[in-house]
């Protein structure tokens, strides 16, 4: 309990069903560690689904564009391995899914993000 009264806000509705310290440990390292940060994997997610340019030059918006995809990249990088490929896909497509959400969703789908 003292450990959860610690926890930012946003994240305590995610963790509420962890009821030992192991289990919040690794659901938490689950969700924001760099192997598998499937919050990150969001961001950066509906960063590249929904790039707009707003009132930056065409040089910038490339770049910034750019650098999100090379981010993406980083967090799913190309494997032979077909599982890797099959499990990469299968966060694309929920990713996909939540991007296209209206933002009105956007603190009900939060907790999806442990697919």
């Amino acid at each position: 309990m003292q450990i959860q009264n610690s926890i930012n806000n946003e994240v305590i509705g995610l963790i509420n069903h962890c009821e030992f310290v192991k289990e919040l440990m690794e659901y938490l390292d689950f969700l924001y560690c760099e192997k598998e940060n499937v919050s990150r994997i969001y961001e950066v997610c509906k960063a590249f689904y929904c790039v707009e340019k707003h009132d930056r030059s065409l040089t910038s918006y490339f770049l910034d564009f750019k650098r999100t995809y090379n981010e993406l990249n980083m967090l799913l990088p190309f494997s032979f391995n077909v599982k890797i490929q099959q499990s990469q896909m299968e966060k694309m497509t929920v990713m996909s899914f939540l991007v296209g959400l209206p933002s009105e969703f956007e603190n009900e789908f939060s907790c999806w993000s442990s697919f």
